[in-house]
Parts: structure tokens; C-alpha cells; sequence
């Protein structure tokens, strides 16, 4: 018996992930949360003091507590560059690739990059991980990340830690992207990646703007985790 490599659409997969996902946007929708009786308010909102909240500076909204759910978004680092080529992020990849990418290249080796970057190699391509910090999934122990990586590339995904992307730009419809890695015996090293599909995966960014927290005595930082 011979072996053969399954076949698959690629698009068909991306096109099953977004029905899946279509099936439970409904949960969070207005109209469910009006259902349990949820008064729902449509517009901008501000803290104007720790116990109260102002919609579009019209609705003024009084209460003990609130709960600041805005979520975060994906960080996209300071690559020269970055503006002037096409990128996906994990909120945009499922929704605008449609095509098999040949080499895609990952920026990014927390828990999203690590988790698209198997993806994408199990569907049969050629995969690059880059990580600024010596270590992948920087939050985790270094036990279970060293453990992690060594699946990773075991499985065939090419992974470059202590590699910090300094830009990126077009070149006949694909995208090279300049990275530096560092190293504490043989120094820095230059390296070019060729790719037709760049996935930022640097860190995830909390949607605090224009909340006005400093009103509500709200102490945070303005930091990026590792997403």
C-alpha cells in the first residue's frame, strides 16, 4: 500500500471556522443580552468618577461597581515598514485568507503565535516563528516553553527566539522581512525572510483609550502581554 498526503481546500477550512464562529456570535449579542433583561446602552462610554459612567456625553449611568470588559487587540510592534506591507492578525486572518500561503511568517511566540504556527504547519506549509525574548510563551515556565518549542519544531515549524523583526517590505507581491538575531557567543546576525503571508502575533493591547480610568482612581499600566 502506497502512502499519500491527504488533500484538503484550504479555504473550505477557513470557511467552516467561520460558520462555526457565526454560530456563537449570537451569544453576545444585544439582542440576547436584552432578553435576560439587560439594559443595554449604545455609545462611547467614559468613567466621570469611580461610581459613574457617561454615554456619548448625553446618558449619565450610576452605580456602586462597574466592570470594565473592553477587551484588548492585537499589538503591532514598531517594524519600519509595517504600515506600507499587507499583515494579518488573529482578528483578521480567518475572515481575509482565503488562499494556502507557501511560507507564511509568524511575529509573535506567545500562546497565538505558537498555536497558529502549528496550525498552519499541519495544514502542510512551511512555517517561521519569530520571538523578540529568549524564550517562547514568555509568561509560561521555562520548562513547559522549552517543552513547547522542542514539539514545535519536532512537528517541522521553524522557530528563531531572541530575533526581533526590523522591518518589512514589498517585493514583487510578496513581503521580505529584515530580522536581527541575537546571540551571546557569535553576537548579531542578519537575517531575510521571503513570505506571502505575515501574522503579527506580538502581544495583545488592553481597549482602555478615551475610558478616562485616571477619573475612577483606576490604577494600570500600559503594557502589551504576550497574547
Amino acid at each position: 500500500m502506497e502512502r499519500t498526503e491527504p488533500h484538503f481546500q484550504f479555504g473550505k477550512i477557513f470557511e467552516r471556522t467561520r460558520a462555526r464562529r457565526g454560530k456563537i456570535e449570537p451569544n453576545d449579542s444585544e439582542e440576547r443580552f436584552e432578553s435576560l433583561a439587560v439594559d443595554v446602552f449604545k455609545g462611547r462610554a467614559r468613567l466621570v468618577s469611580p461610581n459613574e459612567v457617561e454615554v456619548d456625553g448625553e446618558t449619565n449611568l450610576k452605580a456602586k461597581n462597574f466592570a470594565i470588559a473592553t477587551g484588548r487587540r492585537a499589538g503591532i510592534p514598531p517594524i519600519q515598514g509595517i504600515d506600507d506591507v499587507p499583515y494579518y492578525t488573529n482578528e483578521t486572518i480567518f475572515d481575509n485568507l482565503n488562499q494556502k500561503p507557501d511560507r507564511p511568517v509568524i511575529v509573535g511566540a506567545g500562546p497565538i503565535g505558537c498555536e497558529l504556527g502549528q496550525v498552519f504547519n499541519r495544514l502542510g506549509v512551511e512555517v517561521t516563528l519569530f520571538e523578540f525574548m529568549p524564550q517562547i510563551m514568555g509568561k509560561e515556565d521555562p520548562d513547559v516553553a522549552s517543552f513547547v518549542q522542542k514539539r514545535l519544531e519536532t512537528e517541522g515549524v521553524r522557530v528563531l527566539t531572541s530575533t526581533g523583526v526590523n522591518s518589512a517590505q514589498k517585493s514583487d507581491g510578496r513581503i521580505n522581512c529584515m530580522a536581527t538575531q541575537r546571540d551571546e557567543n557569535s553576537g548579531e546576525t542578519a537575517i531575510t525572510l521571503e513570505t506571502d503571508a505575515l501574522l503579527i502575533a506580538a502581544g495583545r493591547i488592553p481597549n482602555v483609550e478615551g475610558l478616562d480610568l485616571e477619573a475612577a482612581g483606576v490604577d494600570y499600566e500600559r503594557l502589551r502581554d504576550s497574547g
